[in-house]
Formats: C-alpha cells, sequence, structure tokens
C-alpha cells in the first residue's frame, strides 16, 4: 500500500520553508567560514570580501535552488508523491509567468534576486563606514539572510515545479494566462 502525499499546505511549509532554511543556512555558515574563518575580520569590499560573496550569494543561491529542486518536485509530482495544486490554491501571477525551461527559469531567478537584493545590501555595506567586518558576525548575518532568502523563494518555485506537471506547456494556467505559449 502506498503512502498518501502530504497536504499541500504541509508540503509548502515543512519541505519549503523550514527545510530550505535550514539547508541554506547551514551551506551559507560553512562557505563564508570556511573563506574567511581563519581571520579575526572580513574585507568589506575586493576581491574576496563580503560584499563580493554576498551579492554572488543572492545570484547563486536562487539560481541552485531553482535549478535542483525544479527537478526534483517535478519528480516526486509525477511519481504521485507529491501534492496536486487545487484549482482554489491561491497563486502570485509571476509564478504562472515563470519560463518553462529550466535552465532559463534558473537565470531568471537569480537575476531577478540579485537584481533585487544586490543594491540594498551594497548600500548597506556602504553605509557601515567600516573596511572590514568581524568574521563570526557576518558569517551568522549570512547564513540567517540566506536561509530567509532560500525559505521565501522555495514555495512559489515549489507550486511552479508541481504545476509543471499538472499543467502541459502551452495550455490556460489556473490565472488565465497561456503557459509559455510560442511565440512569432
Amino acid at each position: 500500500m502506498s503512502a498518501q502525499p502530504v497536504s499541500l499546505e504541509k508540503f509548502l511549509k515543512r519541505d519549503q520553508v523550514v527545510g530550505p532554511f535550514i539547508v541554506n543556512f547551514i551551506i551559507n555558515v560553512g562557505i563564508p567560514w570556511a573563506a574567511f574563518g581563519h581571520h579575526a575580520t572580513a574585507p568589506l569590499w575586493g576581491p574576496q570580501s563580503v560584499a563580493g560573496d554576498m551579492l554572488l550569494t543572492m545570484f547563486l543561491l536562487p539560481f541552485g535552488l531553482c535549478l535542483v529542486t525544479t527537478p526534483l518536485i517535478r519528480k516526486g509530482a509525477r511519481d504521485g508523491k507529491l501534492p496536486q495544486v487545487g484549482t482554489t490554491a491561491p497563486i502570485a501571477p509571476w509564478v504562472l509567468r515563470l519560463p518553462d525551461t529550466l535552465l532559463v527559469r534558473s537565470l531568471l531567478v537569480g537575476l531577478v534576486s540579485a537584481l533585487l537584493f544586490g543594491p540594498p545590501i551594497a548600500l548597506v555595506l556602504s553605509l557601515l563606514g567600516r573596511p572590514e567586518l568581524p568574521v563570526l558576525p557576518f558569517v551568522l548575518g549570512k547564513g540567517f539572510l540566506c536561509g530567509a532568502l532560500a525559505a521565501a523563494i522555495s514555495p512559489p518555485l515549489a507550486l511552479r515545479a508541481l504545476l509543471d506537471v499538472q499543467i502541459p506547456s502551452g495550455t490556460p494556467t489556473p490565472g488565465g494566462s497561456p503557459q509559455n505559449q510560442p511565440t512569432a
């Protein structure tokens, strides 16, 4: 007897908020700790710096998250291990407009994230008025920020991956717009 898939709400909260927060917190504490942990401070600007690390992460985290989790969620949905998205599920219109192609979708999500979060991060770092930061606060702050970013973007990406399986490409989505119909 096969197990029933969890409810959509439980899947989104547990698997797409809590899980991504924890995993990305650990990864994004580990990477800068490996790079800067042997120093008391990390330079704010330059080739290997807090700013460079943070700005690159604002692209790479969403890009990688989309690139890795979308195929896994699609497979789980095709295998009947994940919940269906009901017709009454609230889905933001931008989620329905994400490209069908995995690489293009991942690049777009990474680029939008970098453009949305990169400038405010650079501004905050500039306003600190310091040439360097203590490593431990930087590492922990980055961990929490990246965990929060992953927890915020995982649910909509997961919804779109579930819809990829439920709604064939080029057909109208629950929001009423065709899903990436070819243009002339």
